[in-house]
């Protein structure tokens, strides 16, 4: 970060109060922001690395193949279900948003299956790899449920763990889906 006369604040020249109180005023909001991007790196590690331990627990625990393991959805699967529960208690708890508890219990499992470290970004990269631009066109629910729906027939067709997530997903979307 700047120092107060390197910042463009240092070229405001109150008249109504000194200078130096705005020199002050500046360096303490500074020192907050300073502290405050601390506080939230240390926030997102402490976050993965708790989320870590989770999996490193469950992986430790899990007792069948991982193909087996990984079959189902929260509703048919016991892990499954835990990983989304605590996700949601999380979010229930203002520790994180709805959102994001839907997009990290995603990422869990993707990182699961791969057995690699807790990255909450994970789906997100994993998606920017794939993405191609297309022609933009009008969205419903409807047709955002069937193409999901379509894409959860893939994802099966491929037994890729996501499925049982798309599966989630589309649910909450269509209650009424049926695959």
């Amino acid at each position: 970060m700047t120092q107060f006369t390197e910042s463009t604040t240092a070229s405001v020249n109150p008249l109504s109060f000194s200078n130096a109180v705005l020199n002050s005023a500046w360096n303490s909001i500074a020192d907050a922001t300073i502290g405050l991007d601390t506080a939230l790196q240390n926030h997102a590690e402490i976050y993965r690395d708790s989320i870590q331990y989770i999996m490193d627990s469950m992986r430790a625990n899990q007792k069948v193949p991982m193909p087996e393991f990984l079959k189902g959805n929260k509703k048919t699967n016991q892990a499954r279900r835990d990983i989304a529960d605590t996700f949601t208690a999380f979010a229930n708890d203002g520790l994180i948003e709805q959102s994001t508890a839907n997009m990290h219990a995603s990422a869990f499992w993707l990182c699961y299956e791969n057995g690699v470290t807790f990255d909450p970004a994970a789906v997100q990269n994993k998606s920017k790899a794939k993405v191609k631009s297309g022609k933009a066109k009008s969205v419903t629910i409807e047709n955002y449920a069937d193409a999901l729906g379509k894409a959860l027939s893939m994802a099966r067709t491929l037994q890729h763990s996501t499925a049982a997530a798309l599966l989630d997903i589309i649910q909450e979307i269509d209650p009424e889906f049926t695959e």
